[in-house]
């Protein structure tokens, strides 16, 4: 996955402190960050917020959808903690 790469990369040059494995598969990519995601809100204990950004057509709403579902799933936060909340560009007027 192209995108996996690219990410990849990003991070060794801006963080390389940080760097760790990054799936290569789609959905394995969706379990990555629902399992970083989870682990964030154990240590915070509180509400967090998650923003993902693209070009239109990149797949955000689908990653969206495919990680609140694994958060919401028995293996990791349980049922509805974690929703998704669209924003199109028309709405960025408003803020």
């Amino acid at each position: 996955m192209r995108a996996a790469r690219l990410h990849r990369g990003l991070i060794a040059d801006t963080c390389p402190q940080v760097l760790e494995p990054f799936p290569e598969h789609q959905e394995d990519v969706y379990q990555h960050l629902a399992a970083r995601a989870a682990a964030l809100h154990a240590v915070r204990g509180a509400r967090i917020l998650i923003g993902i950004a693209g070009v239109p057509g990149s797949g955000k709403s689908t990653m969206a959808a495919a990680v609140c579902s694994l958060l919401n799933s028995e293996r990791f936060l349980g049922s509805n903690q974690c929703l998704v909340v669209p924003m199109d560009g028309s709405l960025l007027g408003c803020l």
